[in-house]
């Protein structure tokens, strides 16, 4: 996960095709599904998310 903050530029397209790859060459076929997800929302809809990304992975 990474967090959030003031101004900030998240590459999704680099994070997608680089650390997606690397969990791949990692894990392998250990991996049966996963998701990334981007633009997490905060505790009520008025406040930004603490979290820009996150990887959920299931082995």
């Amino acid at each position: 996960m990474y967090p959030n903050s003031e101004g900030l530029e998240f590459n999704k397209a680099y994070y997608t095709r680089q650390h997606g790859q690397l969990f791949s060459d990692i894990l392998g076929d250990a991996i049966v599904s996963s998701d990334i997800n981007y633009g997490l929302l905060g505790a009520s809809p008025d406040q930004t998310a603490n979290i820009v990304v996150g990887v959920d992975g299931n082995p």
